[in-house]
């Protein structure tokens, strides 16, 4: 369970923000360092965000542009999971964002972007704690198991 950063990477500096911000407060995040060279850019970018349950879009003028950005936030939304929108540059307005998170709460501070990530990390982890125990369940009753 991890943090997506969707960002351009034009925006290093701000990547690298939120990230060290992550590390600092044990939030894990994925790390497009670890791509993996000669694989697939796009089968990778799905494998994170698959495996990831929060997307944190580091929005720029550069990132609005980005197509590849605008891929992520859509696969994030498309399977129903949090994004939280760090508004990185100040002149950016809410009709400038993608249509899909207009009108959603965003951050500029990096402080609360973490904050919220972390809470999100950990509810997740809860929700995949009870979901195993539903199976668990599940499967003792489909084999008549005796639980203590």
């Amino acid at each position: 369970m991890a943090v997506f950063i969707s960002h351009s990477f034009d925006n290093k500096p701000e990547f690298d923000n939120i990230a060290d911000a992550l590390s600092q407060a044990k939030v894990p995040y994925w790390n497009p360092a670890e791509v993996k060279p000669g694989s697939s850019l796009r089968d990778q970018l799905r494998e994170a965000v698959d495996d990831c349950d929060v997307c944190v879009v580091v929005a720029t003028h550069r990132a609005l542009e980005s197509s590849w950005c605008g891929a992520e936030l859509g696969a994030f939304w498309g399977a129903r999971k949090p994004v939280i929108v760090y508004l990185a540059e100040s002149s950016l307005k809410n009709d400038e964002l993608p249509p899909i998170v207009q009108g959603d709460v965003w951050e500029r501070k990096i402080s609360r972007v973490v904050a919220r990530a972390g809470e999100l990390i950990d509810e997740a982890k809860a929700e995949s704690g009870s979901s195993r125990d539903q199976a668990k369940s599940k499967e003792c009753r489909q084999h008549d198991c005796r639980t203590a």
